[in-house]
Formats: C-alpha cells, sequence, structure tokens
C-alpha cells in the first residue's frame, strides 16, 4: 500500500509582514494556517521596515534567491505596504529575472482594497485560496514627475489621486495625527480621522493646471481608479484586470461640486465614457499639489510634469472573484 502524498500548488511561501497594521493580530491566525498547510521550514517570515518602502526593497533584494513563480509571496499588511512591494518587484534591477512571483495581500491593513478585489472580504478560508485561486495578470499604473533633471516614477496598484483626497491621506499618515490622545478611546481614532480629514479638506486650494495641449484647467480633486474599489468604495465600473482605468475629476472647491462629484460616485452613477485605455494623459502642474499612491502620499512642486498611463508590466496575484 502506498503512502498519499500531496502536491502542494507553491514549493516555498514568504510572508512580508507588518506587526504594527491595523489588523496584526487577526493576521496570526491566517500566517499560522499558511504553517500548518506548507510547513514552518518552506515558510519564510520577514518583517517590514520602520524605515518604509526603500529599506523594504533592499530586505525583498536580500532574498531573491527565494523568490519566482513557485512561491507565493504573501502581504500581512495593508495596501500601502502591499504598494510598496509591488513597486519593488516591478523597478528593482536586483528583482528583474523575479518579477513573475505572484503576490497576494492578505487583509493586514485597515482599507484592504486590493485584497478584497482579489479574494473578497476578510476571510480565514486562505487554504482554498492559495491552492485554488486562479493566477491573473494585473497592470497597475504608472505616475511619471518630472522637474528639472528630476525624473520619478510612481505605481498605483488600486488607485492615484491629486490634491483634496491626497492631502487628507498625507495628514492622517501624519506623526501628529498618528499620536492624538483621541486613538485611546473606543471609536476615538474614526472621530480623529474625521476631524484630520475635515481639516485637510477645507485647507485644500484648487490647483493649476496646463495640459499638453496648452489649455489651462483647476483641479480640486482628481482620482484615477485601476480596480472596482478605491478606499472602501467598491463598484466603480471597472475590472482589476482591465488594462484601462476610470478617472474622475472635481475641478471646483465649490461645495455644491463637489457634494455632486461624490454623490455621483457614492450612488453609482457612472459614467462610461470615464473609463481610459492604455492613451497616457499628461500636464503640468502649476501650483503645488499633494497625490497619493494606495493611500502613501507625495507632494508635487510646482513645474513638474505629470504623466499618467498603464504600466507597460503587469504584476501576478492570485484570485477567487
Amino acid at each position: 500500500m502506498y503512502a498519499i502524498v500531496e502536491v502542494m500548488r507553491f514549493k516555498h511561501i514568504i510572508i512580508f509582514q507588518n506587526p504594527k497594521s491595523t489588523n496584526a493580530e487577526k493576521v496570526k491566525q491566517k500566517i499560522a494556517l499558511i504553517k500548518k498547510m506548507y510547513g514552518k521550514k518552506n515558510v519564510t517570515i520577514l518583517q517590514t521596515s520602520a524605515q518604509g518602502d526603500e529599506e523594504n526593497q533592499n530586505i525583498l533584494e536580500k532574498h531573491a534567491q527565494l523568490l519566482g513563480t513557485s512561491t507565493l509571496l504573501c502581504v500581512a499588511a495593508g495596501d500601502g505596504t502591499t504598494h510598496g512591494i509591488i513597486q519593488a518587484l516591478l523597478s528593482s534591477k536586483e528583482l528583474q529575472n523575479v518579477r513573475s512571483t505572484p503576490v497576494l495581500p492578505i487583509w493586514g491593513g485597515n482599507a484592504n482594497d486590493l485584497a478584497v478585489m482579489l479574494n473578497g472580504s476578510d476571510t480565514n478560508n486562505i487554504e482554498y485560496i492559495i491552492e485554488q485561486g486562479k493566477l491573473v495578470k494585473i497592470y497597475p499604473l504608472k505616475c511619471v514627475v518630472k522637474k528639472s533633471k528630476s525624473i520619478k516614477t510612481y505605481l498605483a496598484t488600486n488607485y492615484l489621486s491629486f490634491g483634496a483626497s491626497a492631502k487628507i491621506a498625507h495628514k492622517i499618515n501624519s506623526p501628529e495625527h498618528r499620536k492624538s490622545r483621541l486613538h485611546k478611546y473606543i471609536g476615538g481614532k474614526r472621530l480623529q480621522e474625521l476631524i484630520t480629514g475635515a481639516k485637510a479638506l477645507f485647507s485644500t486650494s484648487v490647483a493649476k493646471i496646463k495640459t499638453k495641449a496648452g489649455r489651462r484647467k483647476t483641479m480640486f480633486e482628481s482620482i484615477y481608479a485601476n480596480g472596482p474599489r478605491m478606499a472602501r468604495l467598491s463598484s466603480l465600473p471597472i475590472e482589476l484586470t482591465d488594462k484601462a482605468f476610470y478617472q474622475i475629476t472635481i475641478p471646483s472647491n465649490k461645495f455644491f461640486s463637489v457634494l455632486q462629484k461624490f454623490l455621483h460616485l457614492f450612488t453609482h452613477h457612472f459614467d462610461k465614457k470615464s473609463i481610459k485605455q492604455t492613451h497616457p494623459i499628461s500636464f503640468i502642474a502649476e501650483s503645488d499639489i499633494y497625490v497619493q499612491f494606495d493611500g502613501e502620499a507625495e507632494l508635487i512642486r510646482s513645474g513638474s510634469e505629470v504623466t499618467i498611463a498603464i504600466h507597460e508590466s503587469p504584476f501576478y496575484s492570485i484570485s477567487t472573484m
């Protein structure tokens, strides 16, 4: 009589874990399940660095020999960390031979937009996702910012936005917000987010831009979504696996203009003409403006040339949707 040997889909699992993420405790249960499935010797746990994306990329590069199509790279953190890992995988020269490594986010953060788009709401059925989920190819958004001799390229898996929402993200990620005393109380975190968000919203100025055709426009908020969900808002009329993105722009900070556009989003009254294919969008910022990439905010200086397009190379993930 022969023993039945179960052949696992992956030879190795790497789990990039942020021990301070919003759902760090819940993630520990999933890590335990993965270790049970694959055995401790076939699971490598890497912890994120407090120094940010650059150091996380260095950590990933040091383990490049473990990466590849036979390894699953799980990210036990939020969208910001996942964004950084995917950016490193697609841009690092040290990782160019292992770019096809599948990446699986496992609901470690707050919004968990990418995890939800790929595999629904937080679930403990991690075994089924890993072994039965289909391999999918996703093209992230690419934002190139040129200023004098400086050229920076940013990727966004879920969405990128300019203006009010980006400034809100910047303020919420600031030490001042994170150290608020309200966080100690039940419901205090949400209340502080509302206070910080409101202050940032009402202090956001309308930005000035010049299009490639030379037309001058104003921008209070401009959103480019790569899939059906962004910042917990679902049902945008586009799929994550589409090689396209959805755009919505609010030109002024007039109350009714802003209210109309956000009601437009929340009531699912979408303009299908706002779905853009691979044709890039370019403009020159004529005033300073905040931009966020999957919740990670940066300040773009006046005079910068900005181009938004679909990235030429995809990353891979596992999906049951």
